[in-house]
């Protein structure tokens, strides 16, 4: 009886706090991972016109969810084949309206569904709702037209309930492997490669392996040359399909508490902004978006002069989370490049200049490195 007793009184002291701590790391880790619902634009009159494609080279479109997509693997695989200049490279989505992003992020899609020209190439990024019957009737449509088909990471989900897999070779991000082998049992699946190509179909383990599948289909579509030019003038060092992706250790007791800890409670952490302009690199704005939510320890947020729509350097609509006319609160800013050399300073701005010098924001500037170098330099 004794010992019950002391049993009962340690899980009443020991048991609420370790449920509201593992409420708070889920809540905490899913605000860091996604903007489950932009936030409209106040203000806007008129949306920008979609782009104007002649057709005089191959049209790759990239798919997204309007209830969220995976950032980072957007805005590399947008970056890299607009870069290349060996595409014509747009975005749709089921309707044309501003949609989430698994970061701070908000994305208006070039075209709906309805209203997308036709493509050679079909770029499949994770999407947060891949069961939507609208988006994988249009993937079904697409693909069995497309010269080439792109999946990066979890996008093989979507790519497997639109039947695109079964019979082939491929390869996934490793948190979703079981429950793909379990829902397209026909697919023979890869877990050692960056990528895997099977026919027409390219796929990914997802996150920096979207940069060389990416590449691979350039260089499958347009050449060894455009894909080694495109690799050198962002900055990026290609790895071949067979170099094998790097072992995964399991969790220990000791790594699993520390991101508890990290994840669920937010006194250490640190608030990154990344400034988003208009001509700002695809690749350079992924590296912050992707790199520090990782690590847990650290809140990111976007900002721009003021919230409106900016455009990338390749013309991708992008809304920061935050305005600097709204003095957000930021320990941090991280001014990503353009890829080139700016025209104009970013940071000239007036409002932006009042809110670091108000806020006592410190500005890291990686303007002048190649975008795809920014990865390397935020983890180092």
């Amino acid at each position: 009886m004794k010992f019950t007793r002391i049993f009962v009184y340690l899980c009443a002291l020991l048991v609420p706090p370790a449920l509201v701590g593992l409420l708070l790391t889920f809540s905490t880790l899913s605000t860091l991972m996604l903007q489950q619902n932009p936030v409209p634009l106040e203000g806007a009159r008129s949306l920008p016109a979609p782009p104007r494609l002649p057709g005089q080279k191959p049209r790759a479109a990239i798919v997204l969810g309007n209830d969220g997509t995976q950032l980072a693997e957007l805005l590399i695989s947008y970056g890299i084949l607009a870069e290349s200049g060996a595409f014509e490279v747009f975005t749709a989505a089921p309707e044309r309206e501003l949609s989430a992003t698994t970061g701070p992020l908000t994305v208006l899609p070039h075209f709906a569904f309805r209203d997308a020209p036709p493509s050679d190439v079909l770029v499949l990024p994770s999407v947060l709702n891949p069961r939507n019957p609208l988006l994988q009737s249009w993937v079904r449509e697409r693909a069995a037209a497309a010269k080439a088909v792109l999946i990066l990471g979890e996008g093989a989900r979507l790519a497997a309930q639109a039947g695109l897999l079964n019979g082939r070779t491929a390869t996934t991000h490793f948190v979703a492997l079981e429950a793909l082998r379990r829902e397209a049992p026909g697919t023979r699946w890869i877990t050692d490669l960056r990528y895997v190509s099977s026919g027409e179909l390219t796929s990914s383990e997802g996150l920096t392996a979207t940069f060389d599948a990416t590449l691979a289909l350039v260089e499958q579509l347009a050449g060894a040359a455009a894909a080694q030019a495109t690799a050198k003038r962002v900055g990026w060092e290609r790895e071949p399909a067979t170099a094998p992706m790097p072992s995964r250790p399991a969790i220990g007791a000791l790594e699993a508490a520390q991101l508890f800890l990290r994840g669920g409670y937010d006194w250490s952490k640190d608030r990154i902004a990344t400034l988003v302009y208009p001509g700002v690199s695809e690749l350079a704005l992924a590296a912050p978006l992707d790199v520090f939510p990782r690590t847990h320890s650290a809140f990111v947020l976007t900002v721009g002069a003021r919230r409106q729509i900016f455009l990338s350097r390749h013309g991708l609509a992008l809304v920061p989370s935050e305005s600097a006319t709204d003095q957000p609160r930021a320990d941090f800013l991280i001014v990503p490049g353009r890829g080139t050399s700016p025209l104009t300073d970013p940071l000239r701005d007036p409002e932006l200049h009042r809110w670091i010098i108000d806020r006592n924001v410190l500005v890291k500037n990686f303007g002048e490195e190649a975008p795809a170098k920014s990865f390397v330099s935020m983890v180092s």
